[in-house]
């Protein structure tokens, strides 16, 4: 299932840190702390809950907002929900123009909800969701009109 998200026209660098989500393979703080580095290990976009894969791309209110936002430019009408159930819509989606562009956003979201976690832990920069939505709606128009 992974393959479909993964195999789409988003930039590489979205693609690869998707494929390291799916896996769950993200150097997230509950996976530091199984290495023995210690780090803070609260969520660094809402600061209320143990960082985990699941919480920081979708349990988390800052990421839900940003995967409200997104689905409904998209015209998409529910929610994100968790993993499982963005591979499966992912999956069940046909191979039309609207699931690839479905695909790619997905892709692109989650690089930027990466980006944004690294930016607060390592620079201590702060952007807003809407600010985030509208970075990843850029970034896909200038893959699609650069194509």
């Amino acid at each position: 299932m992974g393959q479909m998200l993964c195999n789409n026209f988003s930039p590489p660098k979205c693609t690869f840190i998707t494929w390291l989500t799916i896996l769950d393979r993200l150097a997230t703080c509950d996976r530091l702390q199984k290495f023995g580095i210690v780090c803070d290990q609260l969520c660094v976009l809402c600061g209320n809950v143990d960082e985990t894969r699941d919480h920081l791309f979708f349990v988390c209110e800052f990421s839900y907002e940003i995967w409200s936002s997104l689905l409904c430019w998209l015209g998409i009408q529910r929610t994100a929900g968790d993993w499982q159930g963005v591979l499966q819509s992912a999956h069940c989606q046909s191979n039309s123009s609207a699931s690839c562009i479905f695909r790619m956003c997905i892709s692109i979201a989650v690089y930027f909800i990466w980006r944004e976690r690294n930016a607060r832990k390592f620079q201590q920069v702060k952007m807003k969701p809407d600010e985030i939505v509208r970075n990843d709606q850029n970034c896909y128009l200038l893959k699609v009109f650069s194509s």
